[in-house]
């Protein structure tokens, strides 16, 4: 079922996108965008299951891609991925989110955490 899984990677520095993508390709089938605006047309296409953004890039940060997504009416699991501790699980979850993932994080952790919560919503 998680091979099924389409996860899409939004970060502004491509080389980090590249490797976060190539870490979970064993478990979904992930590609990735370097641009919010260009996330938000692939959501938009109803293409993902799964949103990993990052949560400062320029043109549209990660809060405002999840809010441009909340406008949808799509089931899509989001969750930002950033090292500014003051951004919360809890301010996520508060915005439509599902969570947060502290840079750098385990792809071990992000595997079980999108398992676990898509059981949960289907």
């Amino acid at each position: 079922m998680s091979d099924n899984l389409k996860v899409l990677i939004v970060d502004d520095e491509e080389d980090l996108a590249e490797i976060i993508c190539e870490s979970l390709e064993e478990n979904f089938n992930s590609s990735f965008v370097t641009c919010g605006l260009k996330a938000f047309e692939l959501i938009e296409s109803g293409e993902y299951d799964v949103i990993i953004s990052d949560s400062n890039m320029p043109g549209m940060s990660g809060l405002e891609l999840l809010e441009k997504i909340n406008s949808l009416d799509k089931k899509v699991l989001f969750y930002l991925a950033t090292g500014d501790i003051a951004v919360t699980e809890e301010m996520i979850k508060n915005r439509g989110g599902h969570g947060v993932f502290e840079k750098p994080f385990s792809t071990r952790v992000v595997v079980g955490k999108i398992m676990e919560d898509f059981e949960n919503i289907h």
